[in-house]
C-alpha cells in the first residue's frame, strides 16, 4: 500500500488499503502509517529511500533503524517492494481501473488466496522449477521472444538514452509514471508504434527501474551485514 502511495497508484492503493484492513484486523489503519509496529515503520523508511532516490541513497542512513529486524524478513520486504515498484507503474502506465464490486469482493479473494492462479487455470504437469526469481525477470525481459530489438529493451531497462519516441516516454515510466495518460499512448501509436512494442518497452523500463531500486536495498543490506 505503501509502495502504490510512492507511485501515485490508485488501483493498487485502493486495493492494498482494503487489503490492509481485513489482513490487519483493525491493528494497523490505513490511513495512519504510524499504526504500524515500529519494526514495520522502519523498513517502509528503508523502502521509501531505496525506491524514490536509489541513485543517492546513502546506505548508513538506509539502514539506520533496521537493527531490530531480522534479516531474512529485509530480504522479502525487497522482493515484495520490487513485484510492487514494477506493477504500480504498469498499472498507472496502463490505466488499470477496479470494476464494480471488486474491491470488496476482488481484495477478499487475494486475501484468501494470495497471489497465484488457481490450479484448474494451470497446466497438467509437474511445476517448473524458475531458480533465481529475479535473475529469471532480467532475462525474461531481455531474452524473451519479443517484437521490439533486444538493444532496445536493454536501454529502456538500464535508463540510458533511446531514440524518440521511446525516451521520454521510458523516462516518464520510470520516474512518474502516474503523468502517463491515453494521449501519451495515442502519440506512440500515431508515431508509428505497434501495441506489442509499447506493451514491452513500458515493461522494460519499468522492470529496469524497480531493479535499480532493488539493487540499492540489496547492497545496503549487504554493507549493513559487513559493518
Amino acid at each position: 500500500m505503501c509502495t502504490a502511495r510512492l507511485h501515485q497508484c490508485p488501483f493498487c492503493i485502493d486495493t492494498h488499503a482494503e487489503l490492509t484492513r481485513i489482513a490487519g484486523h483493525g491493528e494497523i489503519d490505513p490511513d495512519d502509517p504510524g499504526s504500524a509496529r515500529p519494526q514495520l515503520r522502519a523498513v517502509r523508511r528503508f523502502l521509501e529511500l531505496t525506491s524514490l532516490t536509489p541513485d543517492r541513497s546513502n546506505a548508513a542512513e538506509a539502514t539506520a533503524d533496521l537493527a531490530d529486524v531480522p534479516e531474512h524478513a529485509l530480504q522479502d520486504a525487497l522482493r515484495v517492494d520490487l513485484v510492487w515498484n514494477i506493477v504500480n507503474r504498469l498499472a498507472n502506465a496502463f490505466g488499470f481501473t477496479l470494476r464494480e464490486g471488486q474491491l470488496h469482493s476482488g481484495t477478499r479473494a487475494l486475501h484468501c488466496f494470495g497471489y497465484r492462479f488457481p490450479s484448474f487455470l494451470l497446466s497438467d504437469g509437474p511445476a517448473a522449477g524458475h531458480g533465481d526469481a529475479v535473475a529469471g525477470l532480467r532475462r525474461s525481459v531481455l531474452e524473451a521472444p519479443a517484437t521490439t530489438d533486444p538493444a532496445l529493451r536493454a536501454a529502456a531497462m538500464a535508463g540510458e538514452p533511446l531514440p524518440e519516441p521511446w525516451q521520454s516516454y521510458a523516462r516518464t515510466v520510470r520516474a512518474a509514471s502516474y503523468r502517463i495518460t491515453e494521449a501519451d499512448m495515442d502519440r506512440l501509436i500515431d508515431d508509428g508504434c505497434s501495441e506489442d512494442q509499447i506493451f514491452e518497452v513500458t515493461v522494460a523500463a519499468a522492470v529496469g527501474a524497480a531493479l535499480h531500486s532493488f539493487d540499492t536495498g540489496r547492497n545496503a543490506l549487504a554493507r549493513m551485514t559487513a559493518g
